[in-house]
């Protein structure tokens, strides 16, 4: 077995999704190599599933680390690097035909990057849609295509939080 890893992670949020070894071809590898047709990542509480596009996906190589093998979702990349996610949530996600809103419990004292997977209802490919929270808010408002009434399943990573899935009904 290999001493280094490669770790797929949402581009925009960070937040580790995949990590894989390799004892073939040492070579550079890219997201689209290894989600070709998206990544699924499943195994929440519900048993949601979600396919996230290769274009919303970024590699990193880095040292072994049984635990981000095992369990990638507890860590994302800061500066290039593997570290665990902090504990803190999301507060609310809110769904409606034309936007989520995206809440957490207290202000952020930085701008926070804010990543969203909508899938589900009659959804032919999941929507995404990305932004931030602006320094000394608690949310952001997100646009994304109008959605028809339906429930849907939505992930969202939002910067130094856990992984959030909700299935609201619009």
């Amino acid at each position: 077995m290999t001493d280094t890893m490669t770790v797929l992670f949402v581009n925009h949020s960070g937040h580790a999704l995949a990590a894989v070894t390799r004892n073939a071809d040492e070579s550079e590898i890219s997201a689209q190599d290894l989600a070709r047709d998206g990544l699924l990542v499943r195994f929440f509480p519900g048993n949601q599933r979600f396919e996230v596009p290769p274009a919303e996906l970024a590699v990193v190589n880095a040292d072994l680390d049984t635990a981000l093998l095992l369990q990638p979702r507890a860590f994302s990349i800061d500066d290039g690097q593997p570290v665990q996610t902090p504990t803190a949530v999301v507060s609310n996600v809110t769904l409606t035909a034309t936007n989520v809103t995206v809440a957490l419990a207290a202000a952020v004292t930085e701008e926070t990057k804010v990543w969203v997977q909508v899938d589900g209802g009659n959804l032919a490919e999941p929507r995404v849609a990305k932004g931030s929270i602006a320094a000394g808010a608690s949310s952001t408002v997100l646009q994304i295509v109008t959605l028809d009434p339906g429930t849907y399943f939505i992930l969202t990573l939002v910067a130094d939080r856990t992984p959030d899935v909700r299935s609201p009904t619009i």
